[in-house]
């Protein structure tokens, strides 16, 4: 049986579908005489019954009347769902479909129904021919006249959609609370790690004013720099574990991507020179906004500009211009450095993925680029990347132009 569409079962409904029925059962077509001309009412009822066929056939649940005395008189073919040919069913008892454990809760039902009575919604399984018994819920009426209960109707919907999903549902919430401890972890490790490293920075610092001799000096900055990467590491871990469990709230708002670029052009500029690489930044004229969260955005274009930046060698150059394509707003990162082979690509995106590329800096965890998609996800754009090995990689950033 199918999956119900639609509202709850309700009495109004099943009596709905018992009025428009009633004719159909309750005319005894083998008393009328069609041989005395009475061709007309012939074809009136069989258009009665075409139309109760359609009727019955078009919605989701089984449709069912059973008598008195609880033998099934008639089903519609969604029963057929349930493993069963109707011819099998009809005539049956309905204690040979009913687990035992709900059958004299369904005979006492059936009892009052008999009576004339309204009994509410009720929930009970019915055997599957494979053998398995399905949860469905049950709505009846008593089909009245002339004051005498006849038989009963009964629409019957399947719940073990409606369970299976329960339990992913459940299993859902479960995991969603264990990635939300997993996240408390992380922070509560970040939080530890960031005052012991801000220490040894504050030290090394210092260190750094007071040594003179080369090799002395060398081994300080070396230092210095290593506790930066960590940081920086520990830092994207953190960004990367509230992303997934959804904890960052994102502003949405106008923003102006040649901002972004100005900004940009601060923070990476003395990356650039510090790695002998040629930086240069072309923003676009009379750039519309874009709908965006401007923190959350100038970390994703960030991170591909850092990641640009690390896989470019000396002497080599990397280009990020801003342009509008249609209702997108668009950041260009394009670079001269070593490339992607194809069968890198597809996991571009995943992250801890070891690429064992040559890099020219500290070896990265493999966070940046999947921190910028994640963001850019978030903002209903796009990041796309074309490159082939040795010969470069652009990466294209787009993103929905804002309309107030």
């Amino acid at each position: 049986m199918p999956s119900h569409k639609g509202s709850d079962l309700d009495y109004q409904q099943l009596r709905i579908w018992s009025i428009l029925s009633v004719t159909y059962f309750r005319c005894d077509r083998e008393q009328m005489d069609y041989t005395n001309g009475d061709l007309d009412l012939k074809k009136q009822i069989e258009r009665l019954d075409a139309h109760y066929r359609r009727l019955v056939d078009s919605i989701s649940e089984g449709v069912a009347v059973v008598t008195l005395d609880g033998v099934i008189a008639s089903l519609s073919p969604v029963f057929e769902r349930s493993g069963w040919p109707t011819s099998q069913l009809i005539g049956k008892h309905i204690q040979s479909l009913i687990h035992p454990a709900d059958l004299p809760l369904t005979i006492e039902r059936l009892q009052r129904l008999s009576n004339g009575e309204q009994v509410p919604p009720g929930k009970l399984r019915l055997l599957h021919r494979s053998g398995e018994y399905l949860p469905v819920e049950v709505v009846a009426h008593p089909e009245i006249e002339e004051g005498k209960v006849q038989d009963v109707w009964v629409l019957v919907r399947d719940l073990s959609k409606d369970e299976q999903l329960a339990k992913q549902q459940a299993a859902l919430s479960q995991e969603q609370s264990h990635v939300r401890s997993l996240l408390d972890l992380i922070r509560a490790a970040v939080n530890r790690a960031r005052s012991p490293l801000t220490v040894v920075n504050l030290a090394v610092y210092r260190l750094l004013r007071q040594i003179s001799e080369p090799i002395a000096l060398s081994t300080v900055e070396s230092i210095e720099l290593n506790i930066q990467h960590l940081v920086q590491l520990i830092e994207r871990v953190l960004a990367m574990a509230e992303l997934d469990a959804n904890r960052v709230h994102f502003a949405f708002g106008p923003v102006q991507l040649n901002q972004l670029l100005h900004y940009i052009g601060i923070t990476m500029c003395p990356l650039a020179e510090a790695k002998k690489i040629t930086l240069t930044l072309k923003p676009a004229d009379k750039l519309p906004a874009v709908r965006a969260d401007e923190l959350q955005l100038y970390r994703a274009i960030k991170e591909v500009v850092e990641n640009a930046l690390e896989y470019t060698p000396e002497n080599g150059t990397v280009t990020v211009c801003t342009f509008r394509r249609e209702t997108y707003g668009v950041v260009e990162v394009q670079d001269t450095g070593i490339g992607i082979a194809p069968d890198l690509m597809p996991h571009l995106f995943e992250r801890f993925y070891h690429f064992n590329l040559p890099t020219f800096g500290p070896e990265k965890l493999g966070l940046g680029l999947p921190i910028a998609k994640k963001i850019v996800d978030q903002h209903d754009g796009t990041i796309s990347v074309v490159s082939a090995s040795g010969s470069g990689s652009t990466f294209t950033i787009a993103i929905p132009l804002y309309s107030s």
